[in-house]
């Protein structure tokens, strides 16, 4: 019983503060890192103040192709994108370099005092108007 108590009173303090990442990005599912921790923490503490809109690379255009990619990025103290890594993306590989060259671009209000970095994920779709 004692386990299963732990187990909620981490849940429910993931859910109201900043977890700290993992130590190493490598040791986790990226997916799952991405979908759970990310997208439920990062929001909190990043304020988007530039974005840039992926260009359609010329094969996908010629093919009419959509698809979607989900970026894994480092934001800096000071608001700046490094580290673009794909994560997942549909078709494979076809929108990967439009995306990561997209989210290099991006800025965001610089961090809180003592916050050096943050991981952040986005997910990019691209499709063509109706």
């Amino acid at each position: 019983m004692r386990m299963k108590f732990i187990g909620l009173a981490i849940l429910v303090a993931s859910c109201t503060q900043t977890k700290p990442p993992p130590k190493s990005f490598e040791q986790v599912d990226k997916k799952t890192y991405c979908n759970e921790y990310v997208m439920a923490n990062s929001k909190r503490e990043l304020q988007l103040i530039h974005k840039v809109v992926p260009m359609l690379p010329q094969q996908a255009i010629d093919s009419k192709q959509e698809g979607w990619v989900l970026v894994s990025y480092t934001v800096n103290s000071d608001g700046s994108v490094t580290n673009p890594v794909v994560v997942d993306s549909s078709p494979d590989k076809l929108f990967d370099e439009s995306a990561r060259i997209a989210i290099t671009s991006f800025r965001y209000k610089p961090l809180s005092a003592g916050l050096t970095s943050l991981t952040a994920c986005n997910r990019f779709f691209f499709s063509f108007p109706e």
